[in-house]
């Protein structure tokens, strides 16, 4: 006499985990396209590239943070259901705000409210997720001083949003 059990998952349960994981992979992809944003930026402002184009910055790095803004949005319309999800959300609201900042206070405050997030988050957070959301912060973080440089640059008339 065998003994076969099998196990089944109720239709609910599985679009939960998905849920869960297309958030968790939204983020990720939203956190690859900040990091090219930054790298974009970075690129332009060593090469010149604002003393020559004709805009008041370059349509490359425009157009990358305008792919951050769409991803931030993305991962902001899905609604959280646990609190790994819950903390994604809420930087994900944070990087639209800081991305679309139109002005330094507005990024500051994005910042501010990054590190309540991160010191607040429970400590049932997954790793991979509070080392995620972690990259956030440190991107809010990577975008002040960013605009902060530029601002300071006599050469330079754009600073926010970035997303323009």
């Amino acid at each position: 006499m065998s003994k076969n059990i099998t196990t089944t998952r109720s239709r609910a349960a599985k679009a939960a985990a998905k849920q869960e994981d297309n958030s968790f992979d939204h983020f990720c992809e939203m956190m690859v396209r900040v990091l090219l944003a930054l790298e974009e930026e970075e690129l332009a402002a060593d090469a010149g590239w604002h003393m020559i184009c004709h805009q008041p910055y370059c349509a490359e790095v425009d157009a990358a943070w305008k792919l951050v803004k769409i991803q931030a949005d993305k991962v902001s319309e899905l609604k959280p259901r646990s609190a790994n999800e819950k903390l994604l959300h809420r930087m994900a609201v944070l990087m639209s705000c800081a991305v679309s900042a139109d002005c330094i206070k507005v990024l500051e405050a994005a910042r501010s409210h990054a590190v309540r997030c991160m010191l607040k988050a429970d400590k049932d957070i997954s790793p991979e997720v509070r080392d995620l959301a972690d990259e956030a912060r440190d991107g809010i973080e990577q975008m002040l001083e960013h605009t902060s440089a530029r601002s300071c640059d006599n050469n330079s008339t754009r600073h926010l949003p970035l997303a323009a």
